[in-house]
This record gives structure tokens, sequence and C-alpha cells, in this order.
């Protein structure tokens, strides 16, 4: 028998990879549940008012953490998928390109954000 008769099919992971992807997924799903929850909050805080200029900060702080999570997440599943998600027909391809492209909108950057949420929040505690 030669090396490769050893070998599994390609796109077939053996079953000590099951658990990896399992983790995988809990986490990116997790974490999309929390981009979710964030941008909901975000939008009743806007939707509900009154809108002041520290209620603006913490929605571009929520908004922009929601997407850095979300980024994470897809960036997570993307490279656990392998190479058939990078396929130009493939869900997971489009997900992973959406999603970069919305991380890199200037309005949604995490440092400016958490920058103008300590300039109007200066009571808040340092850490």
């Amino acid at each position: 028998m030669g090396r490769a008769a050893g070998r599994r099919p390609a796109g077939r992971a053996g079953p000590a990879a099951q658990p990896a992807r399992g983790e995988v997924l809990a986490r990116a799903s997790a974490e999309i549940d929390i981009a979710g929850t964030l941008l909901e909050q975000a939008a009743a805080r806007a939707d509900e008012g009154p809108v002041d200029e520290q209620v603006v900060a913490r929605n571009l702080r929520d908004v922009a953490l929601a997407v850095e999570s979300a980024v994470a997440a897809v960036e997570r599943l993307f490279r656990t998928a392998g190479v058939a998600a990078q396929q130009e027909d493939s869900v997971l391809q489009r997900a992973w390109r959406d999603v970069h492209t919305l991380g890199a909108h200037g309005a949604l950057d995490w440092e400016a954000a958490a920058a103008e949420y300590a300039r109007t929040h200066p009571t808040a505690p340092a850490c």
C-alpha cells in the first residue's frame, strides 16, 4: 500500500476535525447573534429617542463592534470551510466579500467609534 492509501478523499474531514468544526460553527453563530442584538438595540435607541451625542456615540460604538464581530465570525467560517468556500457561486464567499466590504467602511471604524464614545462619556470609569 502506498502513502496515499490511508488518505481521505479531498474535502472529507476526519473524526478529529468534526469537533473543531462544531466549535467554529458555535462560536461564529454566537458572534453573529451578539452582532444582531447590538444592531437591534442601536436601532431601538435611535427610534425611541431622544437622541443626543451620547446616544449617537453609543450607537456608533455598538454598530462598529457588531460589524467587527460579524467580520470575525464570517472569516472564521470561511477559513474552516476550505477551498470550496472560494468558488464564485459559494454563499460563504459572497458573505465573506460583503462583510469585508462593510467592515472597510470608514464610518464603522472601531478606533474612531471608541474615541467618540470616550469623548462623549468622560465620566465613564477608566480601565
